[in-house]
Formats: structure tokens, C-alpha cells, sequence
């Protein structure tokens, strides 16, 4: 198996940071994204595109460890189990949707809890791992789950900072990964697909292309993401992590780790 040649993308993204879009535009690239999708609701119209054979691996995982998905943990205490028979069917199933496509993409926010799992599971199938992390304004996230599950602002800002923080600190080094702005999809779709050319997608398909631009990209999302909430802790740190995502530097990413650390330190 060429490794390059046979790709594995794993789309990792807070709740409602637009990674079902995003995961139906790799399509124009020809990336296959599975079909077995579980159906479009009010808050989604336009479908989630999580195949289910990776939502099952995910449910159970977290059945395992006996926790929710939209649970507040604090993410410097986890000690996840990940083996389980359980999954094996489900583990196989995937193996066969991804055995005959030279490139395969699939999305899941509840994977973010288990990156490791992910990264370690195709890697010993050899497959080349690239990692695409979907990011959205922190206050247009937490605007989001306040409305759609109903949490508190300080919750939903709470839940965002253990979501990212676990993003940050399984970044590693030699990972293959590119950051996605999501607010740039909406705003600007025509420089979001050249950025990701720049980033060596290739194959573009404008049939395709053009679908999703007049079917799938709702103009009426388009907005104004200038916000501000003063003396909010955990809204200031994810401006900052918001805007290492933008223009990720790796010592800055270093900092970022300790500083969130810390946070969690103290309130403990």
C-alpha cells in the first residue's frame, strides 16, 4: 500500500464548529466520505455526514468509559479506556468502507476524546494519517449549543475549552494536520477551496464544486464575527486558542497548553 496514496482523514471539531460542511465540501476533491449517514434534523438541514460504523465506535467508547458526549470534564484527568470486543464489528465494518478508496474522510466531534485511538487504529493499518481540525468563532459556538442543547453560556464555554484543549495537547509534530476556518467557508468559499489546494488537495471536481455552492452553502449564514464579552476567563483563552488556529505556531501552541493547564490547576 502506497501511504500516501491512501489517506485517511480525520476531521476533529468542537459541536457545532461546522464540520459536517466542511466534511461534505472534501467531496468536491473526490474524497470519499462514506454514505451511511444518519439523517438530517432542524438544527442540521443539510445532513451531519457522520458515517454511522464510526458514530457506533464512537457511542461505545463512550459507553465504556460511562460518560456522555456533551458532558463537562476536566480534561487533565482523563484516563480513557479504549479496548472493548464491542467495537470489534464496527472496527471491521470501517476496514472494508475504507480498503477500496485511495482516500477516505470521515468526521465525528466525539472522536476528540479519542484522537489517540484514531491516529494508532489506521497507522497500524498503514494508512497515512492527515488530521483536519475545524474551527469556528468561540462566541458563534457557544451562541450554538445554547440553543441546541440548551446549556448555560459559562457551560458552553466550558465545554468548548476541554474539547480544544484535547485538540491542542494531541497535536503532535510530526502529525500531518491543517487547520480549517470554517467562518471562512461560509464568508468566502472561493478562497477556502484555493487554501486547500495550496495545502496539496487536488482532483478538484467543479461540478461538484458548483452543487454545493448554489445546494448546500446557505448564504444566510454569512455574519459579522466581531465579539466581545468582558472579564469571562475562559472566554479570553479560547479568543487565544481561536486566533493559535488562525496562525498556528508551534511555540505558541506550547503555551497555550500551560496556560490551560493551569486554568484547570486552580479550580480544582
Amino acid at each position: 500500500m502506497n501511504k500516501k496514496n491512501n489517506s485517511i482523514f480525520i476531521i476533529l471539531g468542537m459541536h457545532r464548529s461546522g464540520t459536517s460542511l466542511v466534511t461534505k465540501f472534501l467531496e468536491i476533491f473526490n474524497i470519499n466520505i462514506g454514505s451511511d449517514f444518519s439523517s438530517p434534523r432542524s438544527d442540521n438541514p443539510t445532513g451531519f455526514y457522520e458515517d454511522m460504523s464510526f458514530f457506533r465506535v464512537n457511542m461505545n467508547l463512550l459507553e465504556l468509559n460511562k460518560i456522555e458526549w456533551n458532558e463537562i470534564l476536566n480534561p487533565l484527568n482523563l484516563n480513557l479506556k479504549t479496548k472493548t470486543e464491542k467495537i470489534n464489528f464496527w472496527l471491521s465494518d470501517i476496514e472494508q468502507k475504507v480498503k477500496f478508496n485511495c482516500n477516505f474522510a470521515f468526521k465525528d466531534p466525539r472522536s476528540i476524546l479519542f484522537i489517540n485511538f484514531w491516529n494508532s487504529f489506521f497507522k497500524k493499518k498503514n494508512y497515512f494519517v492527515r488530521f483536519l481540525y475545524c474551527f469556528r468563532h468561540p462566541y458563534l459556538i457557544s451562541k450554538s449549543i445554547m440553543k441546541r442543547d440548551k446549556m448555560k453560556r459559562e457551560e458552553s464555554f466550558l465545554f468548548i475549552l476541554q474539547n480544544w484543549y484535547l485538540i491542542l495537547k494531541n497535536i503532535k509534530k510530526n502529525d500531518e494536520k491543517i487547520f480549517l476556518d470554517y467562518d471562512l467557508l461560509i464568508l468566502d468559499s472561493k478562497k477556502f477551496c484555493k487554501d486547500l489546494q495550496k495545502k496539496s488537495f487536488k482532483n478538484l471536481n467543479n461540478d461538484k464544486y458548483l452543487f454545493f455552492q448554489k445546494k448546500i452553502l446557505n448564504k444566510k449564514n454569512q455574519r459579522n464575527i466581531n465579539f466581545k464579552i468582558k472579564n469571562n476567563q475562559v472566554y479570553d483563552i479560547l479568543l487565544e486558542i481561536y486566533h493559535y488556529f488562525k496562525k498556528p505556531k508551534r511555540n505558541e501552541l506550547l503555551k497555550l497548553i500551560k496556560k490551560i493547564e493551569k486554568y484547570y490547576q486552580n479550580i480544582n
